[in-house]
């Protein structure tokens, strides 16, 4: 085979492995949720971030709730089962959705809004 064909060969296996592969990598280093939670005088603060973001995407208190222990910036994987539970989570399209049993609380976030027990409490500023 001539070294002519060799390359073109090879550039079709290049292109044709980024076009297949670069989406899915994408979407796989796209940030995920992260959760703050800290017991207050008047309930339990919540705070949702978008991994490495600064400020939090949402914040709610969970008013007359407790936790056991207060938790800083983590994500679904690291959250200890005291604290909350994962009841349910699609990261297809991250950061995703992210449904927590919190507090006897159902808390759910995604990129649109922030509910609690299935009623909105803060939406995404455009």
């Amino acid at each position: 085979m001539r070294p002519k064909h060799l390359f073109r060969i090879a550039a079709v296996l290049l292109v044709s492995t980024a076009w297949l592969w670069g989406p899915l990598l994408w979407i796989a280093l796209q940030p995920a949720w992260e959760v703050s939670a800290r017991n207050t005088p008047d309930g339990v603060a919540i705070e949702f971030y978008v991994e490495g973001a600064v400020a939090p995407a949402y914040s709610a208190l969970l008013e007359g709730s407790t936790i056991p222990r207060d938790i800083t910036r983590l994500t679904r994987e690291e959250i200890p089962a005291e604290v909350a539970t994962v009841a349910f989570y699609d990261d297809t399209l991250k950061p995703g959705l992210l449904r927590l049993d919190l507090a006897g609380r159902e808390v759910t976030v995604m990129e649109r809004c922030l509910s609690i027990d299935g009623e909105e409490v803060a939406t995404q500023a455009d």
